[in-house]
């Protein structure tokens, strides 16, 4: 998606003003942030809503406030934040992102809930190969998922382990606790054992990614592993009595 330079200032600021708390941000917040009129900052907020790379929000009235008066915020939405992370990769690893996370989950939803063997072996196959920190970290999570015999029941024993997917945090420890841990359970169940001896090559490499992703690529990077999840049948609904 083409932005103007001034609605990739816009984006960015937002971003990174939602990074900083997690909540949606008021349009005036933008307007200081950026030394602008809050005019002008709503109509640009309001344009990047009509490209879908935000959303408008009402938060609700509170005791004290004019009745009919509803504050208005934004929140970048996970295509807002993902037009950042490709515009900002100047050697187009961002295009190579987008191939590899389409290509995923058409094959994931192509599969119905069932893990595919043969798409870990591709993926395994073609992590050497890979540019894009976004495109390798992805595929390496993926194929760790795809390991895993019974990952729902797996799940559901591990309380932890399924905060980490479901948790709203995209910390770096999180990703980092989350490959490790997937992994392990791959491991203890002995059916990847043939691909141990470069496992300590490819999670150097995906820890070193990880460590210099920032905040807007951490969250994109949940967000497919979120989508990955929901088409193995390991939606948050599946957990909701867990």
């Amino acid at each position: 998606m083409n932005l103007t330079a001034r609605q990739r200032e816009f984006l960015s600021h937002l971003v990174a003003l939602y990074g900083e708390t997690g909540l949606p941000v008021h349009y005036t917040a933008v307007a200081k942030r950026m030394g602008v009129s809050k005019w002008s900052a709503y109509d640009m907020m309001i344009r990047l809503v009509r490209k879908g790379l935000a959303k408008r929000e009402y938060l609700p009235e509170r005791e004290g406030r004019r009745p009919g008066r509803f504050p208005v915020t934004f929140r970048p939405t996970p295509e807002g934040e993902m037009a950042l992370v490709t515009e900002e990769d100047a050697s187009n690893n961002g295009a190579e992102w987008e191939e590899v996370k389409e290509r995923i989950l058409s094959k994931l939803r192509a599969a119905r809930g069932v893990a595919s063997q043969r798409l870990r072996a591709e993926l395994l196959a073609s992590l050497p190969t890979r540019q894009s920190a976004l495109a390798y970290c992805g595929e390496l999570l993926t194929a760790l998922m795809l390991s895993v015999d019974n990952l729902k029941q797996r799940l559901r024993e591990l309380p932890a382990l399924r905060r980490l997917f479901h948790g709203r945090e995209e910390s770096e420890s999180r990703l980092l606790t989350l490959a490790g841990l997937s992994l392990g359970l791959s491991l203890r169940q002995g059916e990847s054992r043939e691909q141990e001896p470069v496992w300590g090559e490819y999670l150097a490499r995906y820890e070193s990614y990880v460590r210099r992703m920032g905040q807007v690529r951490r969250r994109v990077l949940f967000h497919f592993v979120r989508q990955v999840m929901e088409l193995l049948g390991i939606g948050p609904a599946e957990f909701a009595e867990g």
